[in-house]
């Protein structure tokens, strides 16, 4: 994201890839950052979580039900929101519908291939 949260518009968006690391356990604080995922989610956009990027997505409240991965320390928080959390290795990924999580950034490639594909778009690899 390269502008305030003000100025996000979610129809503006073709879909949401939401990074690790320590970010998301501040950011899902922010009402404007919640309202756009679930509107973004609505719209049955892809959405891609990698690691503690679940954050946001419980925050949202999207995921109950759904199958999702992150990394451990996320465990708790996926499981109160009622995702069902699979264990997979650090470079795979879990795709339920529009939402695709990895358990790290080692499976980066995966994530943008599945993102890409829900988009439409043809890929060469």
């Amino acid at each position: 994201l390269n502008i305030s949260f003000d100025k996000v518009k979610h129809k503006e968006y073709d879909g949401l890839i939401i990074p690790g690391g320590r970010a998301p356990e501040y950011i899902k604080l922010d009402e404007r950052v919640i309202n756009t995922i679930i509107e973004i989610d609505k719209e049955r956009k892809p959405i891609i979580a990698i690691s503690k990027g679940i954050q946001l997505l419980t925050a949202a409240n999207i995921i109950e039900g759904m199958r999702v991965t992150s990394c451990p320390s996320s465990i708790n928080e996926i499981k109160l929101s009622r995702g069902k959390y699979v264990s997979v290795d650090k470079d795979n990924i879990i795709v339920d519908h529009n939402i695709i999580t990895g358990y790290s950034w080692h499976a980066n490639p995966k994530l943008m291939q599945e993102f890409m594909r829900q988009l439409g778009t043809k890929i060469y690899i």
